[in-house]
């Protein structure tokens, strides 16, 4: 097998393993579709309004960080075609599962934490 084709199955391969279970899409395209609804009200204007995606509970992590970090981040998305947040959602769920690994092997507690889960909520 010639390495472009075996390259060409293992980008195909990783692209479907990291779709997520929003119907095969990756949570930036259902992001993108839920942004915006446009309607017209009852007087005839168009109007846009944002649409909370029910299903999927989100909330803002912002952190400064020193300009070559940005650039070096901004550099590697650009090859990989991905969202900053596609990226920072990947590394800290990388790091929070090494970081759980490690507290196991060392018998420290993990504190409880609200999943965010509709059972959690009531």
């Amino acid at each position: 097998m010639n390495d472009y084709f075996k390259s060409y199955l293992q980008y195909k391969t990783l692209e479907h393993r990291f779709r997520t279970p929003f119907d095969g899409n990756t949570i930036d395209e259902v992001l993108r579709g839920f942004e915006t609804k446009a309607f017209t009200d009852e007087n005839g204007d168009q109007v846009e309004e944002t649409v909370i995606n029910e299903t999927l509970k989100l909330q803002n992590v912002c952190a400064k960080m020193p300009v070559q970090l940005v650039r070096r981040l901004e550099a590697t998305l650009e090859v990989l075609s991905m969202s900053k947040r596609e990226f920072i959602e990947m590394a800290i769920i990388t790091a929070i599962e090494e970081a759980e690994r490690i507290f196991a092997e060392n018998e420290v507690a993990i504190p409880e934490y609200d999943d965010g889960s509709e059972e959690s909520d009531r």
